[in-house]
């Protein structure tokens, strides 16, 4: 169950957030051939955390994916992946001062995964 955790100092409203959320949705299940059912999108206003960058203090927005690894995907399929992380950014929130994606992560370390499945109605 892939997941897109985004961390933002910046406030996202509810329509830039459906946004994004459609658009990795899209980006990923055409990619990777995964069901969109199993992608996941979670929001975090980060901008009270105090981040450390070279021992100065930074602000940052970022995306880290938590997927699985595979063989068939390679470090330039994520890389091209990222750039288009960034490049809906851009234009669904913008890249001016503290609008910018700073970051994209790939966590390609999804073993497994147990998702509830819902059934049908007995009977």
């Amino acid at each position: 169950m892939p997941l897109y955790d985004v961390e933002h100092v910046t406030p996202l409203d509810s329509g830039q957030q459906s946004a994004l959320a459609n658009a990795f949705t899209d980006l990923h299940a055409t990619r990777f051939k995964t069901p969109r059912c199993f992608l996941n999108v979670r929001y975090t206003e980060v901008s009270r955390q105090v981040v450390f960058r070279g021992g100065k203090r930074a602000t940052y927005i970022r995306v880290i994916l938590r997927t699985r690894a595979g063989e068939q995907r390679s470090e330039e399929l994520y890389d091209e992946h990222c750039r288009d992380i960034v490049r809906i950014w851009e234009e669904i929130v913008g890249k001016e001062g503290e609008m910018g994606l700073r970051m994209v992560w790939v966590l390609g370390a999804l073993t497994t995964a147990v998702e509830c499945v819902a059934l049908p109605d007995p009977g």
